[in-house]
């Protein structure tokens, strides 16, 4: 106990500590003046204008800011910060017009006199933090605790490194409380295995003795449940970026109000990469005095980050998500892909006005950015199916059925974004062909945009794939129809659609020591105890084998009480000589207890590829 003697008193003083001073009694602390607006905390009026700093609008004379005003679908509130102030100017029975002021070149104050960290401690439903998960991340952290920015920058790296993210189960829009218990929302698709995904996605401890977690959202609920263990005041925030990017004319609206050059350049170039459902869930800590934000590791992010939508923009604050009440409104839209009159896009959030303001008394200066040279054709030099991408490109809301692959172009800029190809594909003709010599052509179409790296996403509608022949090469052909924009291809460049499995079902799983398997498959097994999951399908080794280099080979035993075990699932598997009997080899990196049913399940992280399965095995 008292290795654990530091990190509560920590806990304790942030706690109790007086709030921000206000010296000039304008209504606006001081560290907010000195590192937000830029007033004098000195003077209540700093200008001399006869209106205080604290007015809404004088509070920008000294700064440089922009505005948006967004409607948001409820639950939403007016987030004020140390970047970014926010009122509600209109609202109904359904959603909130925010007005957000964002600060892009604030500072985040080096201390501060924040109070109120008490009530961020308590465990809730989904941060269920307790004194046996508060010992163990103290005994895998060490005894020195969560001291000030660093440390707690520190402790965050390490619980995200203790559990790897795998992002495949997002239950968290999906999942009601009732009576402190989770339950599947009715309009949710049934799922018999949601217990598992909730244990590695939705319950902080869990997800510490799992070892694994999932979205963002699930992010910063382990990183809730286990920050507040070591004392650290945590809270979560619901984020939305400054426009839905689905939506061109609200793009347009960034792109034209926005006059600051760089500000503009970076926030079209961070919409120009998003696509479809676009949300983001972090924390906030308070940690030497101060809330901050902290984004998975990064604790004080800059406001203005090319890797956060440009501009981040808070909408809800909660002290637990079992508290958000995001089903049964943001989550039942956008899974059962519902659209209306006020929210007619792809996101539950619609930008209405955007501007900026240099202030009469600022010093920022409008420093000129260069624009790069438009290009009028790219020139397409690799196709690749999604299955076979590099890391980094991972995309989320791939439907299983359709056909994924991507294109990289020879031309790029590396210091140029996303932006320098913006006028391009907002111009280009999409459609592409595949062509093989006695086949049909099957049709593909560029969609949701692309990476700054040149890299851009195509898809093929699930009855074109079907016409798409096994084991043919294919060569892609644009269309190019648009005239004053096109694609090039250098030489062939083509795909062969190999025959393969999206899907495998496990129906048996036996430890390779059992009697029940033919002695000669013990014998060649006798090396080292594994667990041999037998699969339905079956045409040949070759397909297994593809199916199984490149699903995702993680997978985990799972029994009430009992501390889960890991499996790797290696390449290839074994099988009798007319393949009636096949297995896929599944490596343990720990011993089960014996005598113990286990429940075992994938991660299922790399769609559209995932194993099918239930089922329970004792040691």
């Amino acid at each position: 106990m008292r290795r654990l003697l530091p990190i509560l008193l920590l806990a304790a003083a942030s706690a109790a500590a007086d709030p921000d001073p206000d010296t000039d009694g304008d209504g606006l602390p001081d560290l907010a003046e000195r590192c937000k607006y830029g007033t004098d905390p000195a003077r209540a009026d700093s200008d001399g204008d006869g209106t205080p700093d604290g007015d809404w609008n004088e509070r920008r004379e000294y700064a440089y800011s922009v505005r948006l005003l967004v409607r948001v679908l409820r639950p939403a509130a007016a987030i004020c910060d140390d970047h970014q102030d926010a009122r509600i100017v209109d609202e109904g029975p359904r959603h909130a017009t925010l007005e957000v002021i964002c600060y892009p070149f604030s500072e985040a104050p080096p201390e501060g006199r924040a109070e109120g960290g008490e009530e961020w401690l308590r465990p809730g439903l989904t941060s269920n933090w307790d004194e046996d998960l508060r010992a163990r991340i103290v005994a895998g952290l060490g005894a020195e605790g969560v001291r000030g920015r660093e440390g707690c920058a520190r402790a965050a790296a390490w619980l995200l490194q203790h559990a790897r993210d795998r992002d495949g189960h997002f239950t968290t829009f999906v999942t009601e409380f009732e009576g402190g218990r989770p339950r599947l929302a009715p309009w949710a698709t049934p799922d018999a295995a949601i217990a598992g995904k909730w244990r590695r996605d939705l319950f902080a401890k869990e997800m510490f003795l799992a070892g694994e977690r999932g979205s963002c959202t699930s992010t910063a609920i382990y990183l809730a449940g286990c920050l507040r263990a070591l004392g650290v005041p945590t809270r979560l925030i619901y984020c939305i970026p400054p426009a839905d990017a689905t939506d061109p004319a609200q793009v347009a609206l960034v792109g034209k109000g926005i006059t600051h050059q760089r500000v503009r350049r970076t926030l079209l170039d961070a919409l120009g990469v998003l696509g479809g459902w676009t949300s983001h869930t972090m924390n906030e800590v308070l940690v030497d005095g101060r809330w901050r934000r902290l984004n998975y590791q990064r604790l004080d992010p800059p406001p203005l980050d090319p890797h956060a939508f440009g501009l981040i923009l808070p909408v809800l604050r909660v002290r637990d998500w079992a508290d958000a009440g995001m089903t049964e409104t943001v989550g039942r839209r956008q899974t059962l892909a519902e659209r209306d009159d006020l929210f007619p896009h792809a996101n539950p959030y619609v930008t209405l006005e955007a501007s900026d303001l240099f202030g009469a008394h600022s010093k920022v200066a409008n420093e000129p950015v260069a624009e790069p040279d438009e290009y009028r054709r790219l020139t397409i030099v690799k196709a690749f199916w999604y299955a076979d991408r590099p890391r980094g490109f991972e995309m989320g809301g791939l439907d299983e059925k359709s056909g994924h692959l991507f294109v990289q172009v020879k031309e790029n800029r590396p210091e140029g974004g996303s932006t320098q190809y913006q006028s391009f594909y907002d111009a280009v003709d999409k459609e592409f062909l595949l062509r093989a010599d006695g086949h049909a052509d099957v049709a593909v179409r560029a969609e949701r945009g692309y990476w700054g790296s040149g890299v851009f996403y195509l898809r093929i509608e699930p009855e074109a794939l079907e016409t798409m022949a096994v084991d043919t090469a294919y060569a892609l052909v644009p269309r190019n129809t648009t005239g004053d924009f096109s694609w090039a291809v250098d030489g062939v460049v083509g795909l062969t659609r190999a025959d393969e499995f999206r899907t495998m079902t496990i129906d048996r799983i036996v430890w390779s020591d059992s009697p029940e398997l033919p002695k000669a498959m013990r014998d060649s097994l006798a090396d080292r105890l594994v667990l041999l999951a037998h699969v339905v399908e079956w045409d040949g080794f070759d397909k297994m084998k593809r199916f199984t280099a490149t699903a995702d080979p993680s997978f985990v035993l799972e029994a009430e009480g009992r501390p889960p075990v890991r499996l790797s699932a290696a390449t290839g598997g074994i099988s009798n000589g007319d393949g009636s009997t096949r297995f896929v080899v599944l490596f343990p990196d720990g011993e089960p207890a014996r005598g113990v049913a286990y429940t075992l399940r994938a991660a299922n992280g790399k769609p559209p590829y995932r194993w099918d399965i239930a089922l329970s095995v004792t040691r």
